[in-house]
């Protein structure tokens, strides 16, 4: 039995928690700086990077957000 049998973690979040390890593993991670969308505060998004190469770009999926207040 796993941890994750234990929890009542839904199952997409538990794809998106893989997926975003799987992206670290491969280096295809970021870190960006925006915007709450209700406050304009600075947040921070960690982002699984995808290259696509039918068309040469970047899709980038937000997985986490941390907001923080700069002091």
């Amino acid at each position: 039995m796993t941890w994750e049998d234990v929890m009542a973690i839904p199952d997409p979040i538990k794809t998106n928690f893989h997926t975003l390890g799987k992206a670290f593993e491969r280096g295809d991670i970021a870190l960006l700086e925006c915007r709450d969308r209700s406050t304009g505060a600075p947040a921070y998004a960690i982002c699984a990077i995808n290259i696509l190469l039918t068309h040469p770009s970047l899709e980038v999926a937000p997985d986490a957000v941390a907001r923080a207040t700069i002091e």
